[in-house]
């Protein structure tokens, strides 16, 4: 970009931004960063009648914003355009890696029955394989594979998704393969892979190591641009460390995964790893905590806009607390953040009398909420009356039981959360 600008390089500037900011920046740089460079380079390629490249770049940027977890909605509406546009230009390629992942994003947004096979809106998955071939294209192959690996992973049809991951990693030598969606075909092969083996069987000794083959690599993807491949590389890790019965290895990385995907925005791996979480306290009987993680992970997906997962997870058997009342709803979004719960579960096994167990718990709302102020209250037997336990401010801290009522007046909110 650098001697473009040095030598005057206009007419192959869209190239070189398609080159670097489709295929490179994003091992460095946030993903987001690529998107206004490709759009340039889209709009560039037009201008001087470069249709490949201009494809090229339009097609990136719409991956880019899938893979950066914006709402499902737009990213649909923005591949309806995508789609239109590259086949106007007559580029049979592009229009093909293009209609894969929209028809991933469809089955996302429209229940279906059938939510890994592509065929909404007159789709032909089987004509769609043959143009490959013939195209010769092994890259979209593994877009194929990839994509319908994160359906399985997503909709958690294991069995399925492992094989999946064995079709795809088929085309995963291809250069062209190991660009935009590699590292999530990692990840999700990785989840695949570790909930096959807890499955037992003869194959457990080799798919280990290709499962621990994989996770270095990402380590590498995420030494360089930990915004991008953190929480990936710490959601591999707790599946290894589940797999390894290493509870509190695998409860840690799993709140650490997914305070990265909020911290990234990535809206869509927050909530694998909110329902992967789940699955860790079913498995070490904590039935509670596995329902409000389930809950946690239904919120995002509702927010991300997966209708369809949405709906699979309602009709779930094993999801006995999510359809909760208009009124259960709104209390439980009182609560800050089940992490802060969370956390305090931790700290409380280091307190051994009531005043170290009250300063704990005070300590971590305060400090997960980054509050001020901070109260424990309880409410009296009657209903009518509540009683401060712990509060802890700037100031001082004070600790003990108080006979009087409460005599500061706390948001409604508040009273409504402990009433």
């Amino acid at each position: 970009l650098v001697l473009v600008d040095k030598l005057k390089a206009e007419e192959v500037r869209n190239r070189v931004l398609v080159t670097f900011y489709g295929f490179l920046s994003y091992w460095r740089d946030d993903f987001s960063a690529s998107i206004k460079p490709l759009m340039e380079a889209y709009q560039l390629g037009k201008q001087r009648g470069d249709y490949l490249y201009a494809s090229f770049a339009l097609s990136f940027e719409s991956s880019i914003r899938l893979l950066c977890g914006q709402p499902l909605g737009h990213i649909l509406e923005e591949k309806n355009n995508v789609v239109k546009e590259v086949k106007n230009l007559n580029q049979d390629l592009l229009y093909v890696v293009t209609e894969i992942e929209r028809q991933m994003v469809l089955n996302l947004v429209n229940p279906k029955t059938d939510v890994l096979t592509f065929d909404q809106e007159g789709f032909d998955e089987e004509a769609m394989i043959k143009k490959l071939e013939e195209l010769e294209d092994v890259a979209s192959k593994f877009d194929f594979y990839t994509w319908k690996l994160f359906l399985a992973c997503i909709f958690r049809n294991w069995d399925t998704a492992y094989d999946f991951v064995l079709d795809a990693e088929t085309f995963s030598e291809e250069t062209t393969s190991r660009q935009i969606n590699y590292a999530l075909f990692l990840l999700m092969a990785c989840i695949a892979g570790y909930k096959r083996i807890s499955e037992g069987g003869d194959e457990r000794n080799q798919i280990q190591k290709q499962l621990k083959a994989k996770e270095k690599t990402m380590t590498l993807f995420a030494k360089h641009a930990p915004q991008n491949f953190e929480c990936m590389l710490d959601a591999i890790r707790a599946c290894r460390f589940e797999a390894e019965g290493k509870s509190a290895g695998a409860e840690e990385m799993l709140l650490k995964a997914i305070n990265g995907a909020k911290s990234s925005r990535f809206i869509h791996l927050e909530s694998i790893f909110r329902e992967l979480l789940s699955d860790h306290y079913l498995n070490v009987g904590n039935a509670e905590l596995a329902s409000w993680m389930r809950l946690k992970a239904l919120e995002c997906y509702k927010t991300w806009g997966a209708t369809a997962k949405v709906q699979s997870m309602m009709k779930s058997p094993q999801s006995p607390t999510i359809a909760v009342s208009t009124s259960q709803s709104a209390s439980i979004q009182n609560v800050h953040d089940f992490n802060t719960i969370l956390a305090v579960n931790r700290s409380l096994a280091n307190a051994h009398i009531l005043n170290d167990l009250l300063v704990v718990m005070i300590d971590v709302i305060k400090k997960s909420n980054c509050a001020t102020n901070a109260i424990i209250a309880l409410r009296s037997k009657d209903d009518e009356s509540i009683f401060p336990v712990a509060c802890f401010d700037d100031i001082d801290e004070k600790i003990g039981g108080i006979s009087e009522p409460l005599n500061i007046d706390l948001p409604e909110r508040i009273i409504r959360f402990v009433k």
